[in-house]
């Protein structure tokens, strides 16, 4: 068999290929390649079946062999006569590139249209084997595999040396990568005074406040007072390392959205209390930096105090002074603990967290709403004084300021005003809303969001106005402390300014002054009558398990999870 390396045509040994017996050996190619430099391959002892002849005699094999290639239909040419002159020419018309075997067949040329373009070697072998012009099926067929070899071989030394030059090349862009990290790694690091300037000055230009820095051995410097009440001191993260114990699980204090609080005790004997950054805070350093500028510029006994922070790298950690008695909810809600805080002490926390609310909406050079108030962020001291913290969600208002509105929704289920949590709209209402609840829990010694009777009440909230609306109130006080109120009238007055605090609509609730006004006036104020607080009105589950709430709803009753957490 000759065939062209590129498809063009070819032509099969009679005795394994016979179109009229449909062997399926049988190949027919169109010539659809030709050119000026095919080559027609000297064969002898075939023959072409059809032909087509040009008996003139002036024309020889070479006039033969220039028409035959100037024609790309041509596939074959001879000599016409016996004496080698005249041509004809074989078109495959009838039996295409069938040839069969004549002992005494004169000589032909067959075209190779491709044999000079696409293998030179096979080019050079047939000018160089002129008696070799005939060749077996083998040969050819061995021929052919030849020029696949040759062909993936040429490919292997094309693509391997590629593919070696792009690993080379993706290793050094690697070793690169690294090499960068490492150094900037290493630069970023610094020494660990060198970070803390960078960073303190970073705090400096954003909170604009005071810092004094504080040398490892320099934190005897660290109570604030008169002339120094607006400089911040700066600690080192090895003193707070030191005086927590290495944030021992034996100093923790508790668990935040800020981070864990430790306790800690300087070298002078001072103990503190340090908050630090979790890295998994929903807070993160924009809570960092709003705290810090908050509480370094308020000053009052019911606000918790800073005495000054901490950054290195990623570590951001605040330092307070450190109360004993730790959260409210500690002891209201402890069954052991809450007998600690008798009627006189429940009295002087509420009017001592109105204080400091009405401090933060009026009184203080910066208007702030706190956005999370809770029991949980009402601490004691050694004397049972309120104190409120963590103001990382707290916003500051102008002086012609009313109210904001947010997409950002933060706060505590149970706690929230249902204008904030409905469509994050705050003002300085939704802090006595807040205020409302945590009073009701402190006169109870209940939960709102715990607070559950089957098929009664959902809230404490709830329960507390049909209490109020039937004139049942008393049965609101938590039993350990009715031995030591004895005047109903105070209590009373608590659970009616809770209950005018907690009103659904913003606009009828009190501002912070009139509550501390009711609080302490005694029979010379008189609260007026509250209205129906924002809880759910019905909502029982029916023999179905099905939800039925045919009456209006709040969202005292929704979990903040489907907005987004502090």
């Amino acid at each position: 068999m000759f065939q062209g390396l590129d498809g063009g045509w070819s032509y099969w040994w009679p005795t394994i290929c016979d179109v009229r017996e449909n062997n399926k050996a049988c190949i027919s190619q169109k010539p659809d390649k030709c050119s000026s430099r095919d080559e027609f391959l000297e064969t002898k002892g075939q023959y072409m079946e059809k032909w087509e002849y040009h008996r003139n005699h002036s024309m020889g094999l070479n006039d033969c062999a220039e028409m035959c290639k100037n024609n790309c239909s041509c596939k074959a040419y001879a000599s016409a006569e016996s004496d080698g002159t005249g041509c004809k020419f074989s078109y495959g018309q009838v039996l295409g590139e069938i040839i069969k075997h004549v002992a005494d067949a004169e000589p032909i040329f067959i075209r190779n249209s491709t044999l000079s373009e696409k293998s030179s070697t096979s080019t050079t072998t047939t000018r160089d084997n002129d008696t070799d012009t005939t060749r077996s099926p083998s040969e050819v067929i061995e021929t052919n595999n030849g020029c696949n070899a040759h062909k993936k071989q040429m490919l292997v030394s094309i693509i391997v040396p590629l593919v070696s030059m792009a690993v080379f090349a993706l290793l050094c862009s690697l070793c690169c990568f690294l090499w960068k990290k490492s150094c900037f790694g290493v630069s970023k690091r610094g020494s660990r005074h060198e970070d803390a300037s960078v960073r303190t000055e970073v705090l400096i230009h954003e909170l604009g406040i005071s810092m004094a820095a504080i040398k490892h051995t320099g934190t005897d410097k660290l109570k604030l007072n008169g002339k120094l009440d607006h400089e911040l001191p700066l600690f080192s993260f090895s003193s707070i390392e030191t005086s927590t114990g290495y944030f021992s699980n034996a100093n923790k204090l508790g668990q935040g959205g800020f981070g864990p609080v430790y306790k800690g005790t300087l070298s002078d004997g001072q103990e503190i209390a340090v908050k630090r950054l979790s890295k998994r805070s929903g807070q993160g350093v924009q809570e960092f930096e709003n705290e810090m500028m908050l509480i370094s510029n308020l000053q009052h006994k019911n606000l918790v105090r800073v005495l000054g922070c901490c950054i290195k790298g990623e570590e951001k950690i605040i330092v307070y002074e450190y109360l004993p008695n730790k959260s409210l909810d500690s002891f209201i809600f402890d069954t052991t603990k809450r007998v600690l805080l008798d009627w006189e002490k429940r009295l002087r926390i509420i009017e001592g967290i109105a204080q400091g609310l009405l401090y933060l909406h009026k009184y203080s050079r910066l208007r702030i709403i706190h956005r999370d108030l809770k029991n949980s962020n009402i601490l004691l001291d050694s004397n049972m004084n309120p104190i409120i913290s963590d103001f990382g969600t707290a916003k500051i208002f102008g002086d012609n300021e009313s109210g904001a509105n947010t997409n950002r929704i933060v706060g505590t289920y149970g706690y929230m005003s249902p204008e904030y949590a409905m469509t994050g709209l705050f003002s300085e209402k939704s802090d006595v809303f807040s205020f409302g609840v945590m009073v009701l829990e402190i006169l109870s010694g209940k939960k709102n969001t715990g607070f559950h009777q089957p098929n009664e009440f959902l809230n404490l909230l709830e329960f507390a106005w049909s209490l109020w609306k039937e004139g049942k109130f008393l049965e609101l006080m938590d039993p350990v402390v009715s031995e030591t109120c004895k005047q109903a009238g105070e209590f009373s007055r608590c659970v009616q300014v809770a209950l005018l605090c907690v009103q659904e609509n913003a606009a009828d609730r009190p501002i912070m002054s009139e509550v501390v006004s009711m609080l302490g006036g005694g029979d010379m104020v008189t609260p007026p009558a509250p209205k129906q607080p924002a809880f759910l009105k019905v909502a029982k589950i029916d023999d179905n398990n099905l939800l039925k709430i045919p009456g209006t709803c709040s969202v005292n009753h929704l979990s903040i999870s489907i907005v987004q957490a502090r």
